[in-house]
């Protein structure tokens, strides 16, 4: 399903419910070498809060994660 503008239509919603329940910021972590969802958070306006080296193993194989934000 990539492509079809879900994952940005999920996170605007999001973006509408914390808004609703006061919040002030949402954070998130995505491995460092998910582009195309990297793209996705700064084009919603996400910010590179930080790199988590060696956050995440997959099959053995150990990735880092970036840490992104974004202020309500």
């Amino acid at each position: 399903f990539w492509g079809k503008g879900i994952g940005r239509a999920l996170c605007l919603a999001l973006f509408e419910e914390a808004q609703r329940l006061g919040m002030r910021r949402i954070a998130l972590r995505t491995r460092a070498d998910n582009r195309r969802a990297i793209a996705l958070y700064e084009n919603l306006g996400f910010a590179h809060e930080g790199r988590l080296v060696g956050a995440m193993t997959v099959r053995g194989v150990d990735y880092d994660e970036l840490v992104m934000g974004f202020k309500i």
